[in-house]
């Protein structure tokens, strides 16, 4: 798998997970929140996905004009798997800041309901 998918599957399945998450949670009525949106924000904070990745750099006979940079596998044991060729196994380290998709806790949408049915109900004047 090159280093772009393996990226991209992480992220969704990461994003999907916590959705899934979500759902599992409110459906067993609990009063826990996954990822809840802080008080009076509209967002929650980034958090970042952290990867630390060993990836190779395989250099063949074939000519197939493929260049890329593959994400090693590792086996069931542990052990990296090996490939024909020359190849060279690197690391890299980076974060991806990332806002998860948040849930709001059950009181603070009926708090916020509550104020807008106050600032949507007219004043009465009153005549001296």
């Amino acid at each position: 798998m090159d280093l772009k998918e393996f990226i991209t599957l992480s992220l969704t399945q990461i994003v999907q997970g916590v959705a899934n998450a979500q759902e599992d949670v409110r459906s067993l009525g609990a009063n826990a929140y996954v990822t809840p949106i802080s008080s009076g924000s509209v967002l929650n904070r980034p958090e970042s996905i952290h990867f630390d990745i060993a990836v190779t750099a395989l250099e063949t006979t074939e000519k197939s004009g493929k260049a890329g940079v593959q994400v090693m596998g590792v086996g069931a044991g542990g052990q990296l798997s090996q490939t024909d060729g020359t190849e060279t196994v690197s690391r890299i380290q980076f974060s991806v800041p990332i806002v998860f998709p948040g849930e709001e806790p059950a009181e603070e949408l009926k708090a916020r309901a509550d104020r807008r049915a106050r600032a949507n109900t007219p004043r009465q004047s009153s005549d001296f």
